[in-house]
């Protein structure tokens, strides 16, 4: 998984909206990997990479491919998503937002 992403450029997540999604993990592990994510507010994820992301219309295979185009043409707009993904890592990182934080809470 590792090798995949760091071989892409980008990270595609293309969830459809007749498709109920949570939170997507693989939008957070794009942001970790330092890659900048295109996707639709369908996938709720998109909510909390917004810096790093490029929204755009839902089940419209069109907004996508033009979505990767303008990152492959537009390497200005390219390096500041790269960049947001390093702003955005220490919030994934952090244990007091994690799962394991959040149950302690409940218990305590």
């Amino acid at each position: 998984m590792i090798r995949q992403m760091s071989d892409a450029s980008c990270l595609v997540v293309p969830t459809r909206s007749s498709f109920v999604e949570g939170f997507n993990k693989v939008v957070v592990e794009a942001i970790l990997a330092g890659r900048p994510v295109i996707t639709s507010r369908v996938c709720p994820a998109l909510l909390e990479v917004e810096a790093a992301a490029i929204e755009v219309e839902p089940d419209n295979a069109l907004h996508y491919a033009d979505a990767i185009e303008t990152l492959m043409v537009d390497r200005d707009l390219f390096e500041q998503k790269v960049e947001a993904t390093a702003n955005l890592k220490q919030k994934f990182l952090d244990f007091d937002h994690s799962w394991l934080a959040g149950a302690n809470a409940i218990v305590a």
